[in-house]
């Protein structure tokens, strides 16, 4: 390659091409975020971030708000594909003036979390065990608060999170197989799950559950068979939190009805270093990062 040649290729990568340099920019040492912005708007899971970490962990007068069976994939948690016509997603898009035309799939709207979440569990082959026999299927529907309504997932959550009510996801085993899609475990935090229980999970999905604040906790051997039939109006506690260490930490789950009746069932966390329990005392990986820096 002749030298004037590689010179004005080095150019083109650091200044651009005469178009790129022809977009204008202002200058700012926060980025000014565009709240009209289909595409890209701050992460709703930086709204609130805790002073303090949380010491130690609780998990009180939570509900179960999802309960699946085996092998749910980061597929049917995260969405994917093209924005159907009939999604909360698409309707969202359509309230913010986005032309019909350009909806577009999801994976080009990853950095828009309001497009993100409401299409978060609704993938068709979904069941929710919490609700009546015949209306299963067909994606995850759940309870809204006042349990009178049976609502998309992302609707039903926003209900719970109208009373600061903590949500549990149950499910069986291999939890959040397949590809590694950090929007399965940001939607749930979106929503306000703070504990997913499950016999097994895929660990790159633990991780990033584990980055997103939320809890992942394991059935003992034989626990998740002895689970009663609920109904979601059910109330949850976690004890054993206050011992969370690295390592494996027993605790028990106990879940309380309206008729006063009591099941009690082990658990079992499993926390892999430190760091992983910092980032769960602090809500996630983000929280922590802007605490230490806004500490030091």
């Amino acid at each position: 390659m002749k030298r004037e040649h590689y010179i004005q290729r080095r150019d083109i990568i650091w200044q651009g091409t005469p178009h790129w340099q022809q977009i204008e920019a202002t200058g700012s040492v926060h980025y000014p975020w565009e709240p009209t912005s289909t595409y890209l708007r701050r992460p709703g899971y930086l709204e609130s971030l805790p002073r303090d970490p949380a010491e130690p962990l609780l998990i009180n007068n939570a509900r179960p708000f999802l309960w699946f069976g085996d092998d749910v994939t980061t597929d049917h948690i995260s969405p994917a594909g093209a924005i159907s016509p009939s999604s909360l997603a698409r309707q969202w898009l359509l309230e913010n003036h986005e032309d019909p035309q350009d909806l577009n799939l999801y994976s080009t709207r990853r950095s828009n979390h309001e497009v993100m979440v409401r299409g978060a569990f609704t993938n068709r082959a979904l069941s929710n065990r919490l609700l009546p026999a015949d209306k299963r299927g067909g994606g995850g529907f759940a309870w809204d608060a006042t349990h009178r309504h049976i609502l998309p997932a992302f609707e039903a959550a926003q209900t719970w999170q109208a009373t600061d009510t903590p949500l549990v996801v149950l499910a069986g085993e291999r939890y959040g197989a397949g590809s590694s899609r950090d929007w399965a475990a940001k939607a749930q935090a979106l929503m306000g799950v703070k504990v997913v229980i499950a016999k097994s999970f895929e660990r790159i999905h633990r991780t990033n559950l584990i980055g997103m604040g939320i809890l992942p906790l394991h059935f003992m051997a034989g626990e998740y068979e002895k689970l009663p039939e609920m109904e979601g109006t059910e109330v949850l506690d976690i004890t054993g939190l206050e011992a969370l260490a690295p390592g494996e930490t027993p605790l028990v789950l106990y879940i309380r009805r309206d008729n006063g009746e009591v099941a009690a069932l082990n658990l079992k966390a499993v926390i892999d270093s430190q760091q992983e329990l910092r980032y769960l005392r602090y809500g996630g990986i983000l929280p922590f990062v802007i605490q230490q820096t806004l500490t030091n």
